[in-house]
């Protein structure tokens, strides 16, 4: 578990998202907590970045950029980390307000989750100095701190498109992220 998380922006969504939007607004990362902590195999010094040339490819190339910890960060204050080959992860959100949307998919990957200090609390049940109180503290603290738990714990993500209700119906949705298609096509299925 980390509390108080630093985002350290992956390079698609800083290809994709981010230096577009630094290219038209300098002060986007000033406003955002976002600082540049130098370039890819640097010591992750910080560099200015009235000091950069954002519309040279070559400069921005390897650069390496991160959202420091604090309530609007993308990651919320905290977020539990599990092995995986993809980067992704569970964490809290500072837009809790998507929670109550139909449709959801609004992420890079990683797994948004609802009540993060409860989940804090499970996960770190058998650390009996991780209070209630304690965890708030270290998830507003502003100051990165992780946490390894003592035992491993099983962590099983599901996606599901169709489920069958208490009542016996069968529900199905939309798939935002073309897993269904996939699947059918490995299976022989067409559409």
């Amino acid at each position: 578990i980390v509390f108080s998380p630093y985002w350290n922006i992956p390079s698609d969504i800083l290809r994709e998202e981010t230096l577009p939007r630094v290219a038209r607004d300098p002060a986007f990362l000033e406003r955002n907590n976002i600082e540049v902590v130098g370039t890819t195999g640097s010591d992750g010094e910080g560099m200015d970045p009235t000091e950069i040339d954002w519309s040279d490819p070559s400069v921005t190339a390897g650069l390496r950029f991160r959202q420091r910890p604090g309530p609007d960060n993308a990651l919320g204050l905290v977020k539990f980390i599990f092995p995986n080959h993809f980067s992704i992860y569970l964490h809290d959100t500072p837009t809790d307000r998507l929670f109550n949307r139909e449709k959801r998919s609004f992420s890079h990957g990683c797994v948004r989750v609802e009540d993060p200090v409860a989940l804090a609390e499970y996960v770190l049940r058998d650390q009996p100095q991780w209070t209630n109180t304690r965890i708030t503290s270290a998830m507003h603290s502003q100051r990165e701190q992780s946490v390894t738990l003592k035992e491993k714990l099983p962590v099983h993500i599901g996606y599901w498109t169709a489920w069958v209700e208490p009542d016996g119906s069968v529900r199905i949705t939309d798939d935002p992220y073309g897993i269904d298609k996939v699947h059918a096509k490995l299976r022989g299925y067409s559409e």
